[in-house]
């Protein structure tokens, strides 16, 4: 909420100014809801901050900060939907956003050009046929970018999704 008042004022120092950028080379390392005590932290609430207040306009930042609840239930009680449909819309929009594949606003993002930065870099880059294994975090986005014909795809693990999109 810090990062998000300095974007809604227009606030911006040399650390915090590129958020976006810090967002879109490290998200893979780390979890939304687990933090490690890195600047990267900061950046991908930001992230997500700008895409809940998209996509339930500003005032859901005043339902959030006077829930009875803090954390991810604070924001299920404001938007009155669960957390992991919420995260699950909030990556595909991180992915999908100017690229003109989905027009629903919450697969899109309107204040945050994510495609004019390159958008988010693959963690790996495989061809068909190849296997990968990657301990992911709860509440972290992992971009693999498969060359070749796919005639499927196996992901194993609890709670794990995954989408495919053309490029």
């Amino acid at each position: 909420l810090s990062m998000h008042a300095e974007y809604l004022t227009n606030y911006h120092d040399k650390q915090s100014s590129d958020y976006l950028g810090g967002f879109l080379t490290e998200y893979h390392n780390f979890s939304l809801t687990n933090w490690v005590d890195n600047g990267v932290n900061y950046s991908y609430s930001m992230v997500y901050m700008r895409y809940l207040t998209e996509r339930f306009g500003n005032d859901i930042l005043k339902h959030i900060i006077h829930s009875q609840y803090g954390g991810y239930r604070a924001v299920e009680e404001s938007t009155k939907t669960n957390f992991n449909t919420l995260f699950n819309d909030f990556s595909l929009a991180v992915l999908l956003s100017g690229k003109n594949i989905q027009k629903e606003v919450k697969y899109n993002f309107n204040t945050i050009d994510i495609s004019s930065r390159g958008g988010l870099k693959p963690v790996k880059v495989m061809n068909a046929g190849e296997n990968f294994s990657s301990n992911i975090r709860m509440y972290s986005i992992n971009l693999l970018e498969i060359n070749g014909n796919l005639d499927t795809l196996s992901l194993n693990g609890g709670n794990i999704y995954g989408y495919a999109v053309e490029k």
